[in-house]
């Protein structure tokens, strides 16, 4: 008899057991069936959410103030950053310590002292499509000066904390008569780069790897 009972009671607290574990599958099985459709229907009818109200809300915005937020972000995106020469932005910089301290009428300066020069070619181009071979192929003619690091002054990154005159300072020591190249791909990626280059010397000549 006490076995019987015994059974029974294991029974039923198994039944009980299966039948709460049964319960919460099922609770968390329709829970994730119709949580997000109720959820958007409220937002929708009874949590309206406009951009004038909390332009910080997520909600979703009609088409008017879509092509709004559009029009927005583009004007924002063609006001950009331009330097054009002042003064003495693009002038020869004295390359070395001694340059800066030499009197104008010593008679070293008989003699023209290599300075740097604002890049009269600028070489771009994507990556792995040959520029830096070229640029060491250049760097063999006498006439030519290549910088041998990428400053990526144009860029966004750079073209914001220097100007034109830190620029020109970065470039190799030259001589009159010499070119100065300088080479940096991101040129080729950033399209204001193109029109800050232009702006710092419309005459500069833009050339890439297969020209």
């Amino acid at each position: 008899m006490r076995h019987y009972v015994r059974l029974q009671v294991t029974s039923l607290v198994t039944l009980c057991v299966s039948l709460v574990v049964t319960s919460a599958l099922l609770t968390c099985s329709l829970t994730l069936m119709f949580a997000s459709p109720i959820a958007e229907v409220a937002r929708r009818f009874y949590l309206p959410v406009t951009r004038e109200a909390n332009a910080n809300t997520r909600g979703s915005l009609s088409l008017p103030a879509r092509f709004e937020q559009r029009e927005a972000s583009q004007r924002e995106t063609s006001d950009i950053l331009i330097r054009h020469p002042k003064k003495n932005d693009l002038d020869p910089q004295p390359t070395s310590w001694l340059q800066r301290f030499l009197p104008a009428n010593n008679d070293s300066n008989k003699f023209e002292q290599p300075q740097s020069r604002a890049p009269q070619c600028l070489l771009l181009g994507f990556a792995k499509c040959g520029t830096s071979a070229l640029l060491e192929f250049l760097n063999l003619h006498p006439k030519i000066v290549t910088l041998d690091w990428e400053p990526d002054y144009f860029c966004d990154r750079m073209y914001k904390k220097y100007d034109l005159k830190w620029y020109v300072g970065r470039m190799p020591p030259s001589l009159p008569g010499q070119i100065t190249i300088e080479k940096s791909p991101c040129y080729i990626v950033e399209h204001d780069a193109h029109i800050r280059i232009h702006a710092m010397n419309s005459s500069v000549k833009v050339r890439g790897a297969r020209q």
